[in-house]
């Protein structure tokens, strides 16, 4: 069963069966409490204005949710914030429901719609009892509450069936729809057909902690098989993606790369069916997160630097191996929150929700439906100018798509150089900032950004201490400023960055602001 319907109809049926007020119409943004515990990553600039450290306004659309954890009978908040209303059904007040996740913890979740509800919760409901997975769909309700409405008024029931009928229509021309645009995506290859994801119940999945939220999936480490793993919950807003992104994961399988997330499996568990992938953990995090709490000596960041490029340029590759093919890929939102760092200080990119499999079938296609498809995606910072402006080369699209790759991954580059200690020989090194955080702050807006990189043609600076070491300091240049390079065409591939930073690696390292051959 698909997650939207459940939860609409459950909340109703909930909030009639206890009295409680059916969900209120509101207009205007919502304020609600805001909270995000120390390893929990929420996507704050597309929610709305934080206020203060406990408050944000909503954007429109919006309502307030929260996340709590209970053990041992204390109950702690693990997040809380605003949601997207097309997502879900919003009460007036927070009535939490409880989610076991083991005998002596608990998870309880609500969404509401008046101003500050999130602060608080009343949980009113017995838990749930799944008996094959320690975690339930959040938010969720008992099936044997379908038994009380089937006898408590006929004119409940077909309140209902109208209600249910209206949702099969929009349910299915919604379908029809991403049905028709991810056909255009699909792939095929000799050993697998990619058109149905598996759907089994994941029996010996456990969720053990949130780790991010986002509009459309929540990200969480668990543990499968008694390995310590990342659970990428999709709500059905998200199912689009899911579908996505599993296909660019499991066209990969046969070919699997070190530098390239790994899937370990895919399918489906809790009441609400929520569709899941089931990723190898990275206890590091991702590399936003590495920079902006540890330095590198020149060794560790061309081993950061080395190894992003190395895993685009894989992406960008056509690979035949052992009988199998992998089709050449853009992934279209390469950031520095969608590449993690592993133990060994290389790094893994990873996020394919907007991905692009790049079919030879599908290479001479170009038009307005292609032209919607590939153009303004990703994440704003590090968009493409062709991508802002939509100026991008329908002739030649998948060359293009791999192109705005590049400049994405230039940006990443110079970041993970702006940390490495040996580029600033007897001095300290500057906090993390992000690329274009300097001129434009830490949440640019899209005009702004366009009038910098497109109309200015301004990209970040090197710091003047680079230039100590002037043989370095040349080729480290030429190579961000060729993979940002304002035309497309004058770009490097990421196989050539690639080789551009291996003869950096070969010059040797550097010692108190020296080269060493």
């Amino acid at each position: 069963m698909l997650l939207v319907p459940w939860l609409q109809l459950s909340a109703l049926l909930l909030t009639v069966l206890r009295g409680a007020p059916i969900p209120e119409s509101r207009t205007g943004p919502v304020t609600c409490a805001f909270y995000q515990g120390p390893n929990i990553k929420q996507e704050t600039p597309n929610q709305g204005e934080v206020l203060n450290s406990s408050r944000i306004r909503c954007e429109e659309n919006m309502c307030c949710y929260g996340i709590w954890y209970e053990s041992s009978g204390e109950r702690e908040p693990q997040v809380q914030g605003c949601w997207n209303r097309k997502a879900i059904t919003c009460t007036a007040t927070c009535e939490a429901l409880l989610q076991p996740i083991t005998s002596t913890s608990s998870l309880y979740a609500c969404h509401c719609l008046s101003d500050m509800c999130n602060v608080n919760i009343s949980t009113t409901l017995p838990p749930v009892h799944h008996p094959h997975t320690t975690y339930e769909t959040l938010p969720g309700s008992p099936v044997s509450r379908w038994v009380y409405v089937a006898v408590s008024s006929l004119l409940l029931v077909v309140t209902l069936v109208v209600l249910v009928l209206k949702w099969l229509r929009v349910c299915f021309t919604l379908r029809r729809e991403e049905t028709m645009e991810l056909e255009e995506l699909d792939t095929s290859f000799n050993y697998i057909s990619l058109k149905n994801p598996p759907s089994e119940d994941l029996q010996d999945l456990e969720f053990t902690q949130v780790l991010k939220v986002s509009s459309t999936a929540i990200l969480w480490q668990g543990n499968f098989h008694g390995e310590d793993v990342v659970i990428k919950s999709y709500a059905a807003c998200g199912s689009a993606q899911f579908m996505n992104e599993w296909r660019v994961l499991s066209s990969m399988l046969p070919v699997a790369h070190e530098n390239v997330a790994h899937l370990l499996t895919a399918g489906s568990a809790g009441l609400g069916n929520e569709r899941l992938l089931v990723l190898q953990f990275y206890p590091a995090g991702c590399l936003r997160h590495y920079l902006t709490h540890h330095t590198s000596d020149w060794s560790i960041t061309l081993r950061l630097a080395l190894s992003v490029a190395r895993g685009l340029a894989f992406l960008h590759e056509e690979v035949w191996q052992d009988g199998c093919y992998k089709a050449s890929i853009a992934h279209r939102d390469l950031s520095n929150e969608n590449v993690l760092v592993k133990n060994d200080r290389t790094c893994v990119i990873s996020d394919f929700g907007l991905a692009m499999v790049l079919q030879r079938s599908q290479k001479e296609k170009a038009g307005e439906k292609n032209s919607a498809l590939i153009t303004m995606t990703g994440t704003l910072r590090y968009m493409s100018p062709e991508m802002q402006d939509g100026s991008v080369n329908l002739r030649s699209w998948e060359c293009a798509l791999r192109q705005a790759d590049v400049y994405s991954l230039g940006l990443l580059l110079w970041e993970i150089f702006s940390r490495c200690s040996s580029l600033y020989p007897g001095s300290a090194v500057p906090d993390f900032q992000l690329a274009f955080e300097a001129e434009l702050g830490s949440e640019p807006t899209f005009s702004t950004l366009r009038e910098l990189v497109l109309e200015e043609r301004r990209r970040p600076k090197f710091p003047e201490l680079w230039k100590q070491n002037s043989q370095i300091y040349s080729c480290l240049k030429e190579t961000l400023e060729s993979c940002w390079d304002p035309d497309p065409e004058g770009r490097l591939t990421a196989d050539c960055t690639e080789q551009r930073l291996q003869q950096l690696m070969e010059y040797g390292t550097l010692e108190n602001g020296q080269h060493v051959e």
